[in-house]
């Protein structure tokens, strides 16, 4: 029998049995989501503050009023590492993380998605999409690791 959207055992709504809530994660999940964290904050100061610098390590031409793209690259990144960092913390904050971590995933996935995209179409340079694709890669397997151990 379904449960109703109002339903205690909605999917809907987040896990209140304290049974859920007392597994804490383990070393490797606590790492991996404070290693995302804190490197989704530093490469979106980074495009933030120095959009050229920062898409020139990438091996991406960006110039004059193109470096808007890269600064709201690193707006996004800010926001995604802020979610994290302060879902974070005790075991209520479970559910928080969770989305927070899916948030991250979903992101790095289309940026995964966008580099194929742009590999494939030539608008963007192998070692860009390489670098940039491979950078997304490891934020995915981070932010899939903090889930399984969440």
């Amino acid at each position: 029998m379904a449960s109703s959207p109002k339903s205690q055992t909605s999917p809907l709504l987040p896990p209140t049995s304290k049974d859920h809530l007392s597994n804490t994660p383990n070393r490797l999940t606590q790492g991996a989501i404070n290693v995302l964290s804190i490197t989704r904050l530093v490469a979106g100061t980074a495009c933030v503050i120095a959009p050229g610098f920062t898409t020139g390590l990438f091996r991406i031409p960006v110039s004059g009023q193109a470096l808007i793209l890269p600064r709201i690259f690193g707006v996004r990144e800010g926001v995604l590492a802020e979610l994290l960092w302060t879902a974070e913390g005790t075991q209520s904050d479970k559910w928080e993380l969770k989305r927070a971590l899916w948030a991250g995933v979903a992101a790095d996935t289309l940026d995964v998605a966008s580099c194929a995209f742009g590999l494939a179409t030539g608008a963007l340079s192998r070692p860009a999409a390489g670098l940039f694709g491979g950078g997304a890669t490891i934020f995915l397997a981070l932010g899939a690791i903090g889930l399984r151990g969440v």
